[in-house]
């Protein structure tokens, strides 16, 4: 099974591209989604947070107040690093799991969806790497309207990640989304013809 990391800058447009994969045939795990499932309470991922950061991100229900946590590591390097090191090595032991079972069940190719898949070493697990870029005002954008949140508070989360040299540097291949959904959707598609014709793995 050959697998593909997709990753990218929030806002970016990876996953919009990782369905447009999907819709293909191609299986894919979403690390995003993994993450956010494995943060329902009890939690093995929770419990660690909890050590890391402390009570006063939690209810009284035991569940993470994820707005709240994400102003602080989005304002911090710090604090954003220390989070990644929380979380992601629990986080890559599940998607291997299931990268696993799509083996074992006779998967050709896995897509593997994750914005930190450089950050957490799983590009080394990757067969062919590649990153989806967009420009900024654009991701500020479209993070500001996805996640409920206010402009200032989308700046700082772009402001807190890779830049696009970082992306350039460390992928096999990079692809721009700066038009529409329909342009998008047409690089995937060419993706997907090198993939069958092996031209990029």
């Amino acid at each position: 099974m050959k697998i593909l990391g997709l990753t990218g800058p929030s806002g970016a447009g990876k996953t919009l591209f990782s369905f447009f994969l999907c819709a293909k045939g191609y299986p894919c795990i979403n690390a995003d989604e993994l993450y956010h499932s494995m943060l329902i309470p009890p939690s093995v991922l929770l419990d660690a947070i909890r050590r890391e950061f402390g009570d006063s991100f939690f209810n009284e229900h035991g569940e993470l107040d994820r707005k709240a946590l994400g102003k602080l590591v989005f304002s911090s390097q710090e604090s954003l690093e220390k989070l990644n090191a929380t979380v992601l090595p629990l986080v890559i032991e599940k998607i291997q799991k299931i990268a696993n079972d799509y083996k074992i069940n006779g998967a050709k190719i896995l897509v593997i969806d994750a914005p930190t898949l450089f950050e957490a070493g799983y590009d080394k697990s990757c067969d062919v790497t590649v990153s989806i870029l967009a420009p900024e005002y654009v991701r500020i954008e479209r993070i500001s309207e996805r996640d409920e949140i206010s402009i200032d508070d989308a700046i700082l989360r772009t402001q807190a990640q890779k830049d696009d040299s970082f992306y350039y540097k460390h992928s096999d291949k990079i692809i721009l989304n700066d038009a529409d959904e329909t342009a998008l959707k047409q690089k995937a598609e060419a993706l997907i013809a090198e993939l069958l014709n092996g031209e990029c793995l």
